[in-house]
């Protein structure tokens, strides 16, 4: 199983890694230019499409996050719905 953003718009997503910065751990890159983590993003959404198309290959489960911080409950609650049945 995978989570990604294949669907995701970089610009949005940086925005939202810049907003939650404070409720991470280990924001590694908080210090990088606006142009780093656009470019980031990019390569990011690009990698979940791999995953993507990987998992449906394989048989896979993904999960598609729209925001991870908004939608982490509803993610472990499909997880574990899922792992019940």
């Amino acid at each position: 199983m995978f989570l990604g953003y294949k669907d995701a718009d970089p610009i949005l997503k940086a925005k939202e890694l810049r907003r939650h910065i404070k409720d991470i751990d280990n924001p590694w890159y908080e210090s990088m230019s606006d142009t780093e983590l656009l470019e980031l993003t990019t390569y990011m959404i690009r990698e979940s499409e791999k995953l993507h198309h990987e998992c449906l290959k394989y048989q896979l489960r993904y999960i598609e996050v729209t925001d991870i911080m908004k939608d982490k409950l509803n993610i472990i609650m499909d997880l574990l719905s899922n792992e019940i049945s």
